[in-house]
């Protein structure tokens, strides 16, 4: 039971990291450069790199780390997208009022690119230390196929 909590903790750090570095780094050069293909596409991928690296670095024994990578990006890209949100709302009420409206369209844009983005980097760096903690164990080259996906359902 201790092992559960402590992992969930683990778990909530590394999302915890994604959302303060995403954000973080938002405020700081979201007026300089807004990002690459979609409006602060840079910034949730860099916060999810560094919370599912965190994650994947913490976990013990044969967790899924891929299970937990995915959770782990996702959460922080959700939670990153409403407190950047959040923050446009209330830049954005200085000048036109304080419409809810306005939090909710930035929202809305902003969630879905957040989502993709934690699942993508979230699957892709934890695939990552999968593949590099089955190498270390001399099974690598043999860890594809059903042996990829069973730390899908293992809990």
């Amino acid at each position: 039971m201790s092992f559960k909590i402590s992992f969930l903790k683990d778990i909530q750090v590394g999302v915890l990291f994604s959302i303060l570095i995403t954000f973080f780094f938002y405020i700081t050069f979201v007026r300089l450069f807004p990002g690459f293909f979609v409006f602060a596409d840079i910034y949730f991928a860099l916060g999810s790199i560094i919370g599912v690296v965190y994650v994947s670095k913490t976990l013990k024994g044969d967790k899924p780390t891929l299970k937990y990578g995915v959770t782990t990006g996702l959460i922080g890209g959700f939670l990153s997208s409403f407190f950047i949100s959040l923050y446009e709302w209330a830049v954005y009420s200085v000048t036109w009022g304080w419409f809810i409206s306005i939090f909710f369209s930035v929202l809305l844009y902003l969630i879905v690119s957040g989502l993709v983005i934690g699942l993508l980097v979230g699957a892709l760096t934890s695939a990552y230390f999968m593949y590099k903690d089955a190498k270390m164990e001399g099974r690598g080259d043999d860890y594809t196929g059903d042996s990829l996906f069973k730390d899908l359902t293992e809990e």
